[in-house]
């Protein structure tokens, strides 16, 4: 995954957070991480695929502790 994708899902997931998907813009994510807007659009189609992309990462790391500290 490359730098950029990293800092922008990083701060879709603050934002979400701290206002909300609905209230998230992506200029307020391109903005705290550090790109222009249009680079979100070379890494996800849309806000939803930002944020979509956001939660599987998450989901994948949440698996990953259970596989890890849950029995077979």
């Amino acid at each position: 995954m490359s730098e950029t994708r990293q800092r922008l899902m990083h701060a879709a997931a603050q934002l979400i957070l701290e206002v909300g998907f609905e209230a998230m813009t992506t200029a307020a994510v391109a903005k705290r991480a550090g790109v222009s807007e249009g680079a979100i659009y070379r890494h996800f189609p849309s806000k939803e695929a930002l944020a979509e992309a956001v939660f599987a990462d998450i989901w994948r790391i949440y698996i990953g502790l259970m596989e890890k500290h849950l029995p077979p």
